[in-house]
């Protein structure tokens, strides 16, 4: 989904111009749940799905399948670039693909770095390894396009972009809200609103368990506070926030939120404990403050400019309680910020 999110507004400006540029858009077929309505409200028709989604896959066979099919798709396509977006293994092994036919690579939202290879797993990997292969490096930021640098990719391929979630942002919130009971409910009430997600894969088994124990502390201790829960489709986080959460009283535990209910959702926020990476740049965008729940991030920028902050399990309850009860030490986070673009 955050691929989609991501190459919606690029996808969008190269099919104005049918004349000069033939746009192919490959799904890999994943997450169909999540990712057809999204593009049926962007108005996105996938000209190829590999419907790829198996249950319960491991990244290897994942990887093999992708290398089957789209080595097919390229050999029959022959085209001159392929587009790739962000961390995924989709995007990674998409671009060894294109290295082994010859076909230039476009790697959007290049130069992303934990300098940890393990967090987050396997996307720091991936996408050190596909800066080896990229044609174009399209960075994000200015701290994006110096990682590249540092590490030796050509100042020639490296062109810096600002993030194309920014151009998706703002298109969604010229868009009338959606008709939806959510944002229904959050309208009428006077509550503050804290969001909650957490999915990524280093952060699950006990340190979940001890993340979401944090939180669930801090829930009973501002019971007027409403928090707000769209759970993962993965099964075991969904069973744990159950679990968990599933007897205290103001949690709202959700199915996941489709983008165009998201956005207008995130903006009626006042805060955020997220692991999620989109999740930062939207909200640094919209002056909703970011609790980042993980030992590290690939974007720096809004811890930089002081409107996220790094947070590790067993501090999250503390410093959450702090944002919630002093006017001040909120104040200095609520700020929109355009770091991202």
């Amino acid at each position: 989904r955050p691929e989609a999110i991501k190459m919606a507004p690029v996808i969008w400006e190269l099919q104005r111009h049918p004349e000069t540029i033939d746009c192919q858009v490959v799904d890999t077929g994943q997450h169909k749940q999540m990712l057809k309505p999204l593009l049926d409200f962007f108005k996105i028709k996938p000209d190829i799905s590999l419907s790829l989604m198996t249950r319960s896959q491991s990244l290897a066979n994942l990887s093999a399948q992708l290398a089957v099919k789209l080595d097919r798709v390229l050999r029959e396509m022959e085209p001159h670039i392929i587009l790739v977006q962000g961390d995924t293994t989709s995007a990674f092994m998409a671009g060894v693909v294109a290295f082994y036919n010859h076909v230039a690579i476009g790697h959007v939202e290049a130069g992303l770095r934990t300098y940890n290879i393990h967090s987050p797993f396997p996307e720091e990997a991936n996408r050190h390894m596909l800066s080896l292969l990229t044609t174009f490096n399209f960075s994000p930021t200015h701290i994006s396009t110096k990682a590249l640098a540092h590490e030796g990719v050509s100042p020639g391929s490296i062109i810096e972009t600002g993030n194309t979630v920014i151009d998706t942002i703002k298109w969604m919130l010229e868009q009338e809200p959606p008709d939806h009971p959510l944002l229904q409910k959050l309208q009428a009430t006077k509550q503050k609103v804290v969001l909650i997600t957490s999915h990524r894969r280093e952060s699950q088994g006990e340190v979940m368990r001890s993340l979401f124990l944090q939180i669930r502390a801090l829930c009973r201790t501002f019971e007027d506070t409403l928090f707000l829960f769209p759970v993962h489709l993965n099964p075991v986080v969904q069973e744990l926030a159950r679990e968990v959460f599933g007897s205290v009283s103001n949690v709202l535990l959700e199915a996941p939120i489709t983008y165009d209910v998201f956005v207008h959702v995130l903006k009626r926020c006042y805060l955020a404990l997220t692991d999620s990476g989109g999740i930062q740049e939207e909200a640094s965008f919209m002056g909703v403050p970011v609790l980042v729940m993980r030992k590290n991030t690939e974007r720096p920028e809004g811890i930089l400019a002081g409107v996220s902050r790094l947070v590790d399990a067993k501090d999250i309850g503390k410093v959450a309680r702090r944002l919630l009860s002093s006017r001040s030490a909120y104040a200095r986070m609520a700020r929109s910020v355009t770091v991202y673009g």
